[in-house]
């Protein structure tokens, strides 16, 4: 399977992990390329993101109404294959939902849960939002199937997807790049297996953000819990953090997370390594 896959590698690489990137439903690898690859790259990060079968530039678009939650899986075990350590797995929404399913048995640093489908799946999230606002529910259930073929597609993407912040022309600017989603993976997270069990002893960060509809902060925590992780909620940011105005809160809070957990021993040990050869240097013969 061809898969479009975006990457930055940075000028002066720090020692983290790469980062792995996984959209959402009905995007691709673009939503991370807006904003998130540079300025992970100028952080020193490498930066990868994928577009899973069927979406954005990859193959498999006549077919993605049957692609599986296993299928994206195959997807995300492809392009780690090609890294040359285990990545950190960052997850939106749906993607989400893959890495930590991903987290059962791949090879993974950590993972940074974005505004994801909690381990339940979506019939948590579906009830939930089913209770606060049923309009809302039944005209996202039909964008998320179909693509924006309705006249209301682009006021719902907006409740769905943005907070009040962000400009109704980077809206429509967006809307061109929609698409529909594959029915088989929304029944996947609706009534397959939950990913019940973490085999995986890595680090997990659950992120939301306050203004979230699809997946409040209720769930987000819930999310941390089960993973024994860490929860971090951001304020005034949609549930697509990653195209709001916002994003640079979103990414601060991702790269202080790496760092906490993947940069400071190895800067530590780096500074004790130069101290030592300092010390050598100095005591060495003339």
């Amino acid at each position: 399977m061809k898969l479009e896959v975006i990457s930055r590698r940075p000028d002066y690489p720090n020692a983290a992990p790469p980062l792995l990137f996984i959209h959402g439903a009905n995007s691709g690898a673009w939503v991370w390329e807006q904003h998130f690859l540079d300025d992970m790259a100028e952080r020193g990060f490498e930066a990868h993101a994928l577009s899973l079968r069927g979406h954005g530039e990859s193959d498999g678009r006549v077919y993605l109404p049957f692609w599986s939650l296993n299928d994206f899986l195959e997807d995300v075990d492809q392009v780690v294959a090609t890294l040359d350590r285990p990545p950190i797995l960052i997850g939106h929404s749906m993607g989400g939902m893959i890495a930590q399913k991903y987290l059962q048995y791949g090879p993974c640093a950590g993972a940074v849960l974005m505004g994801s489908v909690p381990p339940l799946g979506l019939i948590h999230t579906g009830f939930d939002m089913a209770w606060r606002n049923p309009l809302l529910f039944q005209q996202i259930s039909l964008v998320q199937m179909f693509g924006p073929i309705f006249p209301w597609a682009d006021s719902t993407v907006r409740q769905m997807l943005f907070s009040d912040a962000m400009p109704e022309r980077e809206v429509t600017r967006l809307m061109s790049h929609w698409q529909p989603e594959s029915l088989r993976a929304a029944m996947d997270m609706m009534w397959g297996e939950p990913p019940w069990h973490r085999h995986s002893s890595v680090p997990v960060l659950a992120l939301g953000t306050d203004e979230d509809k699809f997946t409040p902060p209720n769930l987000v925590e819930a999310t941390a819990r089960h993973y024994h992780g860490e929860v971090r909620i951001l304020s005034g940011i949609g549930h697509a953090m990653m195209l709001e105005p916002g994003w640079r809160q979103v990414a601060d809070a991702l790269a202080d997370w790496v760092d906490d957990h993947f940069l400071q021993g190895s800067e530590l040990l780096a500074a004790g390594k130069g101290e030592v050869e300092y010390a050598i240097a100095a005591s060495a013969p003339a």
